[in-house]
């Protein structure tokens, strides 16, 4: 799968959940790449709606971990949120 349509379907998938951008206290939001969230539940229920939608496992889920980052010196939005992107 090219890269754009990675970021196609990543982006549809997002609008379906009814996502928005990123907004202070948002349960879920996305960057263009990744959909993201402070819940890991929340991020687990996509990941499986884009693996069965796609009856494979398609989807590849994280977590940007603030100690890392903090160690890293890379704290950004992104930081202590779970996320999913297709692999």
């Amino acid at each position: 799968m090219k890269y754009e349509e990675r970021i196609s379907i990543i982006n549809k998938i997002f609008e379906a959940v009814g996502g928005t951008q990123l907004q202070t206290g948002s349960d879920i939001w996305c960057d263009g790449e990744e959909i993201l969230s402070p819940s890991e539940n929340v991020i687990t229920v996509v990941a499986d709606l884009i693996d069965r939608i796609a009856n494979n496992a398609v989807s590849c889920t994280g977590f940007y971990d603030p100690k890392e980052d903090e160690r890293d010196e890379c704290v950004n939005d992104h930081t202590g949120m779970y996320y999913v992107t297709l692999s």
